[in-house]
C-alpha cells in the first residue's frame, strides 16, 4: 500500500515539475496569490494570526520549491557542492518556518514551550551556520541563505535563447543599448492594407 502511495506521489510531483517548467508565469502568480491571501487572513477571525503565518510560511516554501525546480530546468544550480546546497536549503527552511513554529508552540503548549522551541531553532541555525562557515568557508550568510531566483532575468535569457534558435523571417530593428527588438512598419498589417 505504501509503495502504491509513494508511486502516486512521485507521479504527482513529476507532473508538478512539468507544469512549473512550462508555466513559470502562472506559477509566480500562484505564489503571489498565496502570499496575498496570508495578508488578507490576518485579523479576520479568532486564531487568524497563526493561520496567516502558516499560509505565509507555506508561500515561502512554495517559492523555494518552485525556484529549485526552475533552477534544475534552466540547468543553473548554485555554485557550490551538493552538501553545502543542502545545508543552505535546511537553513532557509528553518528561517521560513521559525515564526510559525514559535506561534504554534505558544498556542498549543504555552509560553515555556515557546521558548524551548525558539532556543532549539536558534541552536539549529547556529550549528548550520558554523558548519557553513568553518567546513565550507562560506563566510557570513545572507537572509534567506538561498536567495530567490530572479525569474525575469533567468527566464528572459531562456526565452531569448529560444528566439535566437528560430530564425525570424520578418525584418526587425534591434536597439544597440537595450537590445529591444522592434518590427519595422513594412511588416505590420496596417501598412499592408494601406
Amino acid at each position: 500500500m505504501s509503495v502504491h502511495c509513494r508511486e502516486k506521489l512521485l507521479l504527482l510531483y513529476r507532473r508538478y515539475q512539468s507544469y512549473v517548467t512550462k508555466n513559470p508565469a502562472a506559477t509566480a502568480q500562484l505564489e503571489g496569490t498565496v502570499r496575498t491571501l496570508s495578508y488578507l487572513i490576518a485579523g479576520r477571525f479568532a486564531d487568524s494570526h497563526e493561520l496567516s503565518e502558516l499560509v505565509y510560511s507555506a508561500s515561502n516554501l512554495l517559492v523555494l520549491l518552485n525556484d529549485g525546480i526552475l533552477r534544475k530546468g534552466l540547468c543553473r544550480s548554485l555554485p557550490m557542492s551538493l552538501s553545502q546546497q543542502k545545508l543552505l536549503m535546511w537553513l532557509t527552511v528553518l528561517e521560513y518556518v521559525e515564526v510559525f513554529t514559535e506561534m504554534g508552540a505558544a498556542k498549543l503548549y504555552g509560553e515555556r514551550c515557546r521558548w524551548v522551541v525558539i532556543i532549539l531553532i536558534q541552536l539549529a541555525k547556529a550549528v548550520l551556520r558554523i558548519l557553513l562557515l568553518f567546513w565550507y568557508k562560506a563566510g557570513i550568510q545572507t537572509s534567506p541563505p538561498v536567495s530567490p531566483l530572479d525569474r525575469e532575468t533567468q527566464l528572459g535569457c531562456k526565452e531569448n535563447e529560444d528566439k535566437d534558435e528560430v530564425p525570424s523571417e520578418e525584418p526587425a530593428f534591434v536597439g544597440q543599448r537595450c537590445g529591444r527588438v522592434m518590427r519595422s512598419l513594412s511588416s505590420s498589417e496596417i501598412y499592408k492594407v494601406l
